[in-house]
């Protein structure tokens, strides 16, 4: 049995005893500057994932210490720093203060987030590990369109390209909307929680 069974197995039981919920909860009340997510962001992010993600047990925590301590790691081992978004549970943790409004940038960061709370809820907390391996691996350059064009399953692509995909789908919506169609069958996948 390779390592990967024995990580899925342990995120299988800490599924059992509802670790994510509770995380969750506990981040809310060591961490009260945490908030829900506004009217507009809801909005904004059912038109990529539909009802995949339950909005009303997410929380954003904008400078977040997790996200900080990820960021830095980050600096060290590829030199170069960048702001950084860390899910864990129901929980987005930002290393500073987002300002979503329709299209822009960091509504598409908030969609590549939720992404993440999409698969917490439809495969449990193995998306952690994965998501983790998957930085470290393939990354997050899931080809482009041209990748979409030949109708892959979202699940072919590993955690952190589902999420550039959503992502890059919100921009195409208010960018681009001729390649738009190109997202079809993953976004459609994601809607149902096909992750």
């Amino acid at each position: 049995m390779s390592i990967g069974w024995w990580v899925r197995l342990v995120c299988k039981v800490l599924d059992v005893v509802a670790v994510g919920e509770w995380l969750t909860l506990w981040g809310q009340v060591i961490k009260p500057g945490t908030r829900p997510l506004s009217a507009l962001e809801i909005e904004e992010a059912r038109k990529v994932l539909g009802e995949s993600v339950p909005y009303p047990q997410v929380r954003v925590d904008e400078h977040s210490l997790l996200a900080w301590v990820g960021a830095l790691f980050r600096l060290i081992i590829q030199r170069r720093f960048r702001h950084l978004g860390v899910v864990i549970a129901y929980t987005v943790n930002f290393t500073r203060r987002i300002h979503p409004a329709p299209g822009n940038e960091d509504m598409a960061w908030l969609i590549h987030e939720l992404v993440h709370v999409a698969q917490m809820e439809h495969v449990g907390l193995q998306y952690y590990p994965e998501a983790l391996a998957a930085q470290f691996c393939s990354g997050y350059d899931y080809g482009g369109c041209q990748a979409l064009a030949d109708g892959r399953p979202l699940a072919f692509f590993n955690r952190e390209q589902q999420g550039e995909i959503a992502r890059d789908f919100y921009r195409c919506l208010y960018h681009s909307p001729q390649r738009a169609p190109y997202y079809r069958r993953q976004i459609g996948d994601l809607r149902l929680g096909h992750v």
